[in-house]
């Protein structure tokens, strides 16, 4: 009977962060949304109207320090990687608490996790992904926290996750993002003379370029010149060459899987969502706002320790400085992990830094065209369609109407 209790909590505990993860999303991307903890029935669902998101958020840290006390540590199965830990737990309340701006509460937990939890930075950045490099036994790095395992799914995988950070609206079936990252041999190289070298390149290594070629990295991080020199954290995240054949485009490296074995459309790779690098931003973040950066500085200083040789860690800045810093920090490090949006949303920065951010080509038009509301989305037409209600407490349905 104690082993079941046992089994019980542990279920309930995962429950309790699934359902959070959810909730983390929906009410980052459209604040106020239909709230229930309980199974209801179709005309329940109805006429169910739009619950604050203080009030969700909130029962939300609560059943995330829940589920931190009935979930083990770690899993010893092979079987059971992938599934939530205590510190996944701990560090989507960390997330909650971010957002919120409880900066006492989000250092707690961050401070919790760098401590005591099994988790570390990997020694090389480029090891922190490195999909070219992984098979289905060493994909999970003692990094990760939290993520979406699909380890042995077919066209399920990395680039399933979009901009901002949500499973690609739900439809996990979907291939059309799943080669998002790898770049297509029709565009590359740069010189079309370098066309024989490189499929020669490509061939030597048992690699393709069969991808859809659409993550290609804006001007404005693509320039070498716009990283603090020295940073290793360049040449893994951005790829302007593959074996020294200049490519047409500078592309998203990091999240990269070019090997044969995993052709188009059958990547699987997991979706990384927390890692321990983000819980030590974050607790940087969190102690300079509450105390300045003098304490701020040791947690920022351990990721920047693996990007550069020899180490350049911050020090003598201002509050101020310290946070204008960290908002470029959580851009190099995290670069496409689908951050940043959310990250420049709490900031109170979006609009202007889209306004002058130099982007790609096909990206022109965001600078003109954004406003206010698309710190928001709007709800659905069909859910509107399915349960009016939803337009009771913001008829403007967050200013789209």
């Amino acid at each position: 009977m104690h082993y079941l209790a046992e089994e019980k909590n542990q279920l309930l505990g995962e429950l309790y962060v699934l359902r959070a993860l959810a909730y983390y999303d929906l009410t980052r991307f459209w604040g106020d949304v239909p709230f229930f903890t309980e199974d209801l029935g179709t005309d329940e669902l109805a006429v169910l109207p739009r619950t604050p998101m203080s009030t969700i958020r909130s029962q939300m840290k609560t059943d995330l320090a829940l589920a931190k006390s009935l979930l083990p540590s770690a899993y010893s199965a092979a079987g059971d990687k992938g599934r939530m830990t205590k510190w996944a737990a701990s560090a989507l309340k960390a997330k909650f608490h971010l957002f919120d701006k409880e900066w006492s509460e989000t250092l707690a937990e961050c401070v919790d996790i760098i401590n005591n939890s099994p988790h570390k930075l990997m020694d090389d950045f480029a090891d922190v992904y490195g999909y070219d490099k992984t098979t289905l036994d060493n994909e999970i790095k003692e990094e990760h926290i939290l993520w979406v395992d699909f380890a042995g799914a077919t066209a399920l995988g990395t680039n399933i996750i979009n901009t901002n950070g949500n499973l690609n609206g739900g439809n996990l079936q979907s291939n059309l993002w799943i080669e998002e990252f790898n770049p297509r041999l029709k565009d590359n190289p740069k010189a079309k003379g370098d066309k024989n070298a490189l499929n020669a390149a490509l061939a030597a290594n048992g690699q393709s370029m069969t991808g859809y070629g659409a993550g290609i990295a804006c001007p404005d991080i693509s320039k070498r010149g716009n990283w603090d020199a020295g940073d290793l954290r360049y040449d893994v995240t951005i790829m302007e060459y593959y074996e020294g054949i200049q490519l047409k485009f500078p592309y998203v490296g990091k999240l990269m899987n070019l090997n044969n074995d995993k052709p188009r459309n059958s990547k699987s790779e997991n979706i990384v969502l927390i890692r321990l690098a983000d819980i030590y931003l974050m607790a940087a973040e969190s102690e300079n706002e509450l105390n300045g950066p003098n304490n701020a500085y040791q947690y920022v200083n351990k990721v920047r320790e693996r990007a550069f040789e020899p180490d350049m860690p911050w020090t003598g800045m201002t509050q101020t400085n310290f946070r204008l810093a960290m908002m470029d920090e959580r851009k190099f490090e995290l670069f496409a992990e689908g951050h940043r949006k959310q990250d420049l949303i709490r900031w109170g920065t979006l609009i202007e830094t889209v306004q002058n951010t130099k982007v790609t080509r096909h990206a022109q038009g965001a600078a003109g065209n954004i406003q206010t509301k698309h710190l928001k989305y709007p709800i659905p037409l069909n859910e509107i369609q399915t349960n009016p209600v939803l337009l009771d407490s913001d008829p403007t349905n967050n200013g789209y109407r």
